[in-house]
């Protein structure tokens, strides 16, 4: 009898602690004139995520923001890339670049159809990527215990005018394909409270396993259709094959903004990037040095090759740092350069990067900042 009670009160006492669990409605759904703001700690310190479970905390109070960034709901309708997507509700820019993303909205979930144009689903190039069915990013309502897997394929033929130099001894493509498939598992496995710079917030985490994987056809007259992967790889150094990603998503029933996507090392516990919601620090008096800008930050060759030169007008005798990030907002390349005398002029060796676009930062230690974007080819 008394093993019985307990058994009872146990059971009790897991139902309490799961009904206190949040509920994420489409409240959280952008729409148009809506702008959410985000930030990307690039590396952020001592962040492993815990096991499945509720009731859990987390604390990323220390996050740091590497560069910000507003994201502006438009009209799907009026994009420059319309066309390409029909149907599409709601377009933004992807974090700092000009790409822009299509998005489908209903009162069940917000779905993605596409990007436009360099989408680096399609290595940088200048084109709009379809994916087929679209690609689900929110649904409501989200509960714990929740789980879904998704898969979307694009297909996108393009002139070979946009590759560099191809040689395949003996042929001539006139003609390529991108060729691609994304999958995922998404569960949502916890909820508890997290601690963030601003505020703490109740919070759902979804735990999202992704595969991707890239393939390059090109069309070899008679023959057709091939698959030149493996050339293009070992040639033109292109981002292809097969990559697995591990993100934990934090999600408040009070926010537009995801509260944090955390990206893990192929362990999938390690955090190495966060993107997170961020509310901007309330002025001191005076000057904030945060908000400085640098009065001219210029890169050139753009695009570039082997070298990128960076000149910018800073502060005499301020140290700086250089920072360069993936168009996922990795950081690839850094150098903290010795103090200057009003004028900053770098030549960066960029041979060991792969083609596609890039962000590069420079960052004062007077808090003047600067960033632009480049293509490397």
């Amino acid at each position: 009898m008394q093993k019985t009670w307990l058994l009872l009160l146990g059971l009790l006492m897991l139902r309490t602690s799961v009904e206190a669990q949040i509920t994420i409605t489409n409240y959280v759904f952008p729409v148009v004139g809506d702008t959410l703001h985000y930030a990307v700690d690039t590396m952020p310190s001592g962040i492993v995520m815990t096991a499945p479970g509720f009731g859990l905390e987390w604390d990323m109070s220390n996050l740091q923001p590497g560069y910000t960034w507003e994201e502006v709901y438009l009209d799907g309708a009026t994009g420059a890339d319309t066309a390409s997507f029909p149907g599409a509700t709601l377009r933004h820019k992807v974090d700092t670049s000009e790409m822009e993303v299509y998005l489908s909205s209903s009162s069940q979930n917000v779905a993605v159809m596409g990007y436009a144009p360099g989408s680096p689903y399609v290595l940088g190039l200048g084109i709009a990527t379809q994916f087929n069915p679209d690609w689900i990013d929110r649904r409501a309502p989200m509960n714990f215990f929740d789980i879904n897997a998704d898969a979307v394929s694009y297909f996108h033929p393009f002139g070979k005018q946009l590759l560099p130099t191809f040689i395949i001894t003996g042929t001539n493509p006139d003609s390529f394909r991108i060729r691609g498939s994304i999958s995922s598992i998404s569960s949502v496995d916890a909820f508890g409270t997290l601690k963030m710079p601003d505020t703490t917030y109740n919070v759902l985490r979804k735990k999202v396993v992704t595969y991707e994987e890239r393939r390059l056809d090109g069309k070899i007259p008679p023959l057709g259709w091939l698959d030149v992967t493996d050339l293009a790889r070992q040639y033109l150094n292109l981002d292809l094959g097969v990559d697995t990603t591990y993100t934990y998503h934090f999600m408040s029933d009070s926010s537009k903004e995801e509260i944090a996507i955390c990206t893990t090392d192929k362990g999938a516990l390690q955090v190495v990037r966060v993107q997170y919601k961020y509310v901007k620090p309330a002025p001191s008096t005076g000057i904030k040095t945060a908000d400085l800008k640098m009065p001219s930050l210029s890169v050139f060759p753009n695009p570039a090759f082997d070298a990128l030169n960076i000149r910018a007008e800073v502060q005499s005798g301020a140290a700086f740092s250089i920072k360069i990030f993936s168009i996922v907002g990795q950081e690839v390349w850094h150098k903290m350069p010795e103090g200057t005398s009003g004028i900053l002029d770098e030549a960066v060796d960029i041979s060991g990067l792969e083609n596609g676009l890039y962000l590069l930062r420079v960052s004062s230690s007077q808090g003047e900042t600067g960033q632009a974007l480049f293509m490397k080819e």
